[in-house]
C-alpha cells in the first residue's frame, strides 16, 4: 500500500466524503480542492491527475477492507463457519459505513478504459475472492462446508450479498439496516453453507 503524506490523507478522505455524498460523477478536482480550501492547481501537486486520485482512494479502500479480513481469515481457532460470516459482516458493515462506496469503485474500474484503474481494482477483488475460497477448502477440508460446493462458486455468492445491499441503498437512496445484515449473516451460516446432513 502506498504512503501517503498527511496532506494527501486529508485530501483523500475529502474526496471520500465527496463519492459518499454524490457518487462518482460528483468527484472533481475542483470540487475535492474547494473542500479542502485551496485552488485547484494547487491540488495537482498531491495528485496530479484524478485517475490517481481514484487509486488513492482505492488504495484506502483495500486497506479498510482487506486487511481487516485477511486478520479474521487468519484467527483459525474459530470455526471456518464463524470466519465466513466475520469476513461477511465486515463487508456488510463497511457498505454501510461508507454509503455502498465499494461498489461505485468497482463498477468505475469496470466501465473505465484507465487499465491502472482496472488492474487496482482486479487486485481488491481478487485478494477477497481468494480469501473466501481459502476458508471454504478449508471448512470443506474440516467436514464444516457442503463438500458438494464449488470453493470459487461459493466465493461469488458470498460476495453477492453485501453488493446485492450496496446497490440497494445507492438505488433506493436507503440505510443498511443493522437487522436486515445480522439476519443475512445468519442465513448464510445456518442454511447456505453447511452440509445438508448438518441442517
Amino acid at each position: 500500500m502506498p504512503e501517503f503524506t498527511p496532506r494527501q490523507t486529508e485530501v483523500l478522505n475529502q474526496s471520500l466524503s465527496l463519492i459518499q455524498e454524490n457518487g462518482l460523477a460528483g468527484l472533481t478536482m475542483r470540487k475535492v480542492a474547494e473542500r479542502m480550501g485551496f485552488s485547484e492547481p494547487a491540488m495537482y501537486r498531491h495528485f496530479s491527475t484524478k485517475q490517481d486520485l481514484v487509486l488513492g482512494i482505492i488504495s484506502r479502500l483495500e486497506a479498510s477492507l482487506i486487511h481487516p479480513m485477511r486478520a479474521i481469515v487468519a484467527k483459525e481457532e474459530l470455526a471456518v463457519i464463524e470466519r465466513i460470516a466475520a469476513v461477511v459482516n465486515h463487508h456488510l458493515d463497511l457498505i454501510a459505513e461508507k454509503n455502498g462506496l465499494p461498489i461505485l469503485l468497482f463498477a468505475e474500474a469496470a466501465a473505465s478504459a484507465d487499465e491502472r484503474l482496472t488492474l487496482a481494482m482486479r487486485g481488491v477483488f481478487s485478494a477477497y475472492e481468494n480469501l473466501l475460497i481459502q476458508l471454504l477448502q478449508e471448512g470443506q477440508a474440516h467436514g464444516e462446508i457442503d463438500p458438494n460446493l464449488n470453493p470459487a462458486d461459493g466465493a461469488i455468492l458470498l460476495m453477492g450479498a453485501p453488493t446485492a445491499c450496496a446497490l440497494r441503498m445507492r438505488l433506493f437512496s436507503e440505510t443498511s439496516k443493522k437487522s436486515r445484515r445480522q439476519r443475512l449473516v445468519q442465513y448464510i451460516k445456518s442454511g447456505i453453507l453447511q452440509p445438508v446432513e448438518a441442517l
